[in-house]
């Protein structure tokens, strides 16, 4: 599947799973309907980082590694910078379910921003074309949007048990650092709001 079509179902759910949480925000008392969309929402948003993360990382592939460096940074970034953004706005008195109806824009944003970055990296490939630096075989590949992963291997249980082996240790402390983030961040919003 191409990187734009995962981007493009990549958006779509995160818009399904942002208008599900606007209307939990609306439901008002006790009720466990409010809880479950809740809920639902936040398995959507997960799923939707998943996809999104994976499907850059494999389209960054094809990128200089300093471009990577940078992505990284701002996925880092925006954890802290979009739950400041809440906080903020909650202190100016504004309600959550318009809180997270206007981070619709930012979706639509950001898949517009990755196709604009695709159509640069084919306008890139016809110019290295036609500096002689593609081979004319692999022209016509570079110009469209063409499907990157179909060279990648396979992901099989033995892989993945092998990777982990490798950089456990780097999960481990990037969940602590997770943790320790969201959980003095939450302390931090209570106290605050």
């Amino acid at each position: 599947i191409k990187h734009t079509k995962r981007i493009f179902f990549n958006a779509c759910l995160m818009t399904c799973g942002y208008l599900l949480i606007s209307t939990a925000c609306l439901i008002s008392g006790t009720s466990m309907s409010g809880l479950v969309m809740s809920l639902c929402a936040s398995v959507m948003h997960g799923l939707t980082m998943c996809l999104g993360e994976s499907t850059i990382l494999g389209y960054m592939k094809g990128f200089p590694s300093e471009v990577l460096v940078g992505w990284t940074s701002g996925t880092g970034f925006a954890g802290v910078c979009g739950a400041g953004l809440v906080v903020l706005l909650l202190g100016f008195k504004f309600q959550l379910f318009v809180i997270y109806l206007t981070a619709l824009c930012l979706v639509w944003i950001y898949f517009f921003a990755f196709l604009y970055l695709n159509n640069q990296k084919c306008k890139f490939a016809a110019l290295e074309e036609n500096a002689g630096l593609i081979n004319p075989q692999n022209a016509e590949a570079a110009h469209k949007d063409v499907d990157e992963a179909k060279d990648n291997v396979k992901l099989g249980v033995k892989q993945v048990f092998g990777l982990l082996s490798k950089i456990w240790w780097r999960c481990g402390s990037l969940c602590l650092v997770y943790y320790f983030e969201y959980a003095v961040f939450t302390s931090l919003t209570d106290r605050t709001i």
